[in-house]
């Protein structure tokens, strides 16, 4: 019965704090929080921010007076606030809940301890890729068709790539699943593995060990790109597993 009490008044917190109107919205730094808990808040923050993030704003959308208790987390008897976010989100912008806490471990006082939601509005400014022009299905990703352009986070879809060129290595070289037009946000998942294996291809496989190299080579079973572990048929008919390591080469598991 306590935990379903406490789980309804958490909801009702939630959906309380989830109409609060932006117009509302005051910089953390101006709010009436207490300064201890406007750290614990930006350190949070600061934490999570996107890859690719060069400027964020924290705004506090609760009001002031449903924060009055947390003036207590100043008091010499109290240990360092904790925040927290209720869900960690996938990627830090628009609206947060996080729970701060507070508790009284001195032996000289009754223990106490303090809970409280506050809902936070984060804007994230960043880096994320763009197409520097028209590109067809099936075109390889490479450097030179990317822009890197910076702007707010808030709005871009789920899976657009942030970040500089060298933070996503492992993307440049994949085909692009659908075409886009100059200027469409760069998503991770329109984008997939370049196969430079098919079934039948020859294969070229090395195995390495301390001070020597072998090398044969075998028939691919799948199609793979690299990275990829496929079976490979060799020429005495032993099918073995192996690692993708270019176009028609592999390393031996």
């Amino acid at each position: 019965m306590l935990i379903l009490l406490r789980a309804i008044v958490f909801l009702g917190a939630t959906l309380w704090l989830a109409y609060v109107p932006s117009s509302q919205a005051t910089s953390l730094t101006e709010s009436l929080l207490p300064p201890i808990i406007q750290q614990a808040i930006a350190t949070l923050v600061r934490e999570e921010l996107p890859l690719g993030s060069s400027e964020h704003h924290i705004s506090l959308l609760s009001s002031s007076a449903s924060l009055a208790s947390l003036r207590v987390c100043t008091s010499s008897y109290h240990d360092q606030p904790l925040a927290q976010f209720t869900r960690v989100p996938e990627r830090l912008t628009g609206r947060v809940m996080v729970k701060i806490m507070c508790s009284n471990s001195s032996a000289e006082s009754a223990p106490t301890a303090i809970q409280q939601f506050v809902q936070l509005q984060v804007e994230v400014i960043g880096s994320y890729w763009v197409t520097k022009a028209e590109l067809a299905a099936g075109t390889p990703l490479q450097s030179e068709h990317i822009d890197v352009v910076t702007g707010p986070l808030q709005r871009l879809p789920r899976h657009a790539v942030l970040g500089q060129l060298q933070d996503h290595p492992q993307l440049l070289g994949q085909t692009l699943r659908r075409s886009l037009s100059k200027g469409s946000i760069i998503q991770e998942n329109l984008l997939q593995a370049t196969q430079v294996i098919r079934f039948g291809d020859d294969i070229i496989i090395t195995a390495e060990g301390p001070g020597f190299v072998i090398t044969r080579s075998g028939k691919a079973m799948d199609t793979a790109a690299v990275g990829d572990r496929i079976r490979v048929k060799l020429d005495n008919q032993r099918i073995i597993q192996v690692l993708v390591t270019g176009k028609g080469t592999a390393k031996a598991l």
